[in-house]
């Protein structure tokens, strides 16, 4: 019974060649076709950049909010005697 899987063993593949021959690229992404099937290839940088993006809206989400009135200091009023004595 053939489920419409298969696989191919091939040799190791040149990243720079197979990124010149590529259909469509753009700004380090690429997809192509050949005889094998499909190839597409992704950026070590996105996703350093994606989890930098979701670490930083979790932090945002999660971060506590300051009240309006962190530092209650009130002003001394002029007529009140000093405590040192």
């Amino acid at each position: 019974m053939e489920l419409g899987w298969s696989w191919n063993h091939r040799g190791p593949t040149n990243w720079a060649d197979a990124d010149t021959q590529a259909d469509a690229k753009f700004i380090g992404f690429t997809y192509g076709r050949d005889k094998y099937g499909f190839q597409v290839t992704v950026p070590l940088w996105f996703p350093a950049f994606v989890l930098v993006l979701l670490t930083w809206f979790i932090w945002r989400k999660t971060r506590v909010k300051g009240s309006g009135n962190a530092f209650p200091v009130e002003a001394a009023n002029k007529g009140e005697d000093d405590l040192d004595g």
